[in-house]
């Protein structure tokens, strides 16, 4: 058997450096229905810039922001502590 198979080394040491790990994201759920929205070019450009600053396409970085308004209004609010 050659050594040459990634699998056949001992990388460990690749594992533990952590400093040569780069985060990634991953779409899981089909996105099969496109939407068309008006809006304001402020905002979109926000939107772009802010995707820029992250390294990920503006248009993920709206649809994440979705679903996250979305659990944060689905979650019943908390209620404060009686007195």
């Amino acid at each position: 058997m050659s050594g040459d198979d990634p699998l056949d080394q001992d990388l460990s040491e690749v594992i533990a450096d952590k400093d040569r790990w780069e985060a990634a994201s991953f779409n899981f759920v089909p996105r099969d229905r496109p939407v068309s929205l008006r809006l304001p070019k402020a905002l979109v450009e926000s939107y772009q810039r802010q995707g820029k600053e992250l390294g990920i396409p503006y248009q993920s970085l709206m649809r994440q922001a979705l679903v996250d308004s979305l659990g944060r209004l689905r979650k019943p609010p908390k209620r404060g502590k009686s007195a």
